[in-house]
């Protein structure tokens, strides 16, 4: 990813979610399952997005060990979130490579950071690491994400006719040529 942000880089601005609010009048959000991760997401040096992470054993396949599913959520969530922050607009994940360098371990404090790589033929490239605070990667990734088009969020998704005006600034564009389709 080019360079990792100082451990203590997670003083940087707190990073906002506006769709979230944007779900309806009441401002009641974007619906998110109740069992989603919650990550308070900052920016980091660089230009990436950034969360800090403290596993429990709820989280383990081994005991003491995070599970490598558990891990590949967080990466796979936090480069969607950057696709939405960089580019404003949302995306399902298309591929996503996951390498675990070493075991994830609980108890200890580690450092999820993201950032976008590029684009092509529609498709937005990500990449993500996890580290520990002595900055030794421990989980290094690489995704890709297609916007989500209008029609595909009232139908997948469920979103009413209103829901999606709301959050159209949000869904791929037809007008836009550059963005393809999902």
């Amino acid at each position: 990813m080019g360079g990792l942000p100082a451990w203590g880089a997670l003083s940087g601005e707190l990073v906002e979610l506006p769709w979230l609010t944007a779900m309806s009048a009441d401002g009641r959000g974007f619906p998110r399952k109740s069992a989603g991760l919650p990550m308070t997401l900052r920016r980091v040096a660089g230009g990436l997005i950034g969360t800090s992470l403290d596993f429990s054993e709820g989280h383990t396949s081994y005991p003491g060990v995070v599970h490598g599913g558990v891990l590949a959520t967080v990466v796979d969530q936090l480069m969607g979130d950057v696709v939405a922050v960089q580019r404003q607009v949302l995306a399902f994940s298309v591929t996503l490579h996951v390498r675990m360098l070493s075991p994830v371990l609980v108890g200890h404090a580690y450092l999820a950071t993201a950032q976008v790589t590029g684009d092509a033929g529609g498709v937005i490239f990500t990449a993500a690491t996890i580290t520990c605070a002595a900055g030794e990667t421990y989980v290094a990734a690489k995704g890709s994400f297609r916007p989500i088009r209008v029609e595909t969020a009232r139908s997948v998704l469920g979103l009413s006719i209103a829901e999606c005006e709301r959050l159209s600034p949000y869904f791929h564009n037809e007008e836009d040529p550059e963005v393809r389709q999902q």
